[in-house]
This record gives C-alpha cells, sequence and structure tokens, in this order.
C-alpha cells in the first residue's frame, strides 16, 4: 500500500518590518545632510570671513586716507614748488584772501567802451561830418487812432 502522505500545509512567510529600512533611511538622510553641511556649508562660511575681513580692511585704508587728506587741508600753508611760486593754502584762509582782496578793488565794467575816434581823411578829401548823436532809447508814444463807428 501506499504510505499516507501528509498534507502540506501552507504558512506564508511574515511580512518584513518596516521599522528597520526607516530607521536606516534617515540615518542615512542624516548624513548626508551633515555632510553637506559640513563640506560645502564650511566653504561658504570661510568665503563670507575672507570678504568681511577684506571690507574691515577696506573701510581702515579708506578712513587713514580721508584722515591723511583732511589733516593736509587743515594744516597751515605750506609750498608745493618754491620755484614756481606755488603754495598750498587751507580753503578758509585761500577764501578770506580772496575776499579781502576783493573788497580792495573798486568795481568797473566788464568790458569798457571807447569812443570811436574817426581816422584821419586822406589827402584832398574831404572830412566826413560827425554822425548824429543817437536819441536815448525811448518808448515810442501811443498813436491815437479814431474808432471807427
Amino acid at each position: 500500500m501506499s504510505s499516507p502522505e501528509a498534507p502540506t500545509v501552507y504558512v506564508p512567510a511574515p511580512k518584513p518590518s518596516m521599522f528597520w529600512t526607516v530607521v536606516w533611511g534617515y540615518g542615512m538622510l542624516l548624513i548626508f545632510v551633515v555632510l553637506v553641511m559640513v563640506f560645502i556649508g564650511h566653504n561658504a562660511i570661510t568665503f563670507q570671513d575672507a570678504e568681511a575681513v577684506r571690507e574691515v580692511e577696506r573701510i581702515k585704508i579708506r578712513d587713514e586716507v580721508a584722515a591723511a587728506s583732511k589733516k593736509a587741508m587743515e594744516d597751515g600753508p605750506s609750498w608745493i614748488n618754491k620755484e614756481k611760486g606755488v603754495v598750498h593754502l587751507p580753503i578758509k584762509q585761500a577764501m578770506a584772501l580772496t575776499v579781502d582782496r576783493l573788497k580792495i578793488k573798486k568795481p568797473r565794467a566788464a568790458n569798457p567802451i571807447e569812443a570811436a575816434v574817426p581816422a584821419a581823411a586822406p589827402a584832398g578829401v574831404p572830412a566826413a561830418a560827425p554822425a548824429p548823436a543817437a536819441a536815448p532809447a525811448t518808448s515810442p508814444a501811443p498813436a491815437t487812432t479814431p474808432v471807427p463807428k
């Protein structure tokens, strides 16, 4: 006779848990973010720090140059070129000297007009009579016109 075979029982395999998959996924994401911040973020921070240092140096140099030029402007008179007679004067002192010099001068016409003297006439030609003096410019009197009816 044949041996009785035992019935096979199909037992499904247990479902794998998603817990460890999620934990590993978050762990890898965290490592990636940290690496990005270290490699990329560190260089960006260094770049900003170098730029900030250069900005501070530029401001310091600008302030030194401005202070030196201000001091030079406020100093007393000094020779620029003795041979040519060129002197550096502070602007306030130069303006005071200019005002004093202008107070001494008397006002005059900018372009004086000289009367034209007639040239000597050639021999044998009678001298021309002088032109009559021009009448002073006045406004014309209003004309009276009859009003038509």
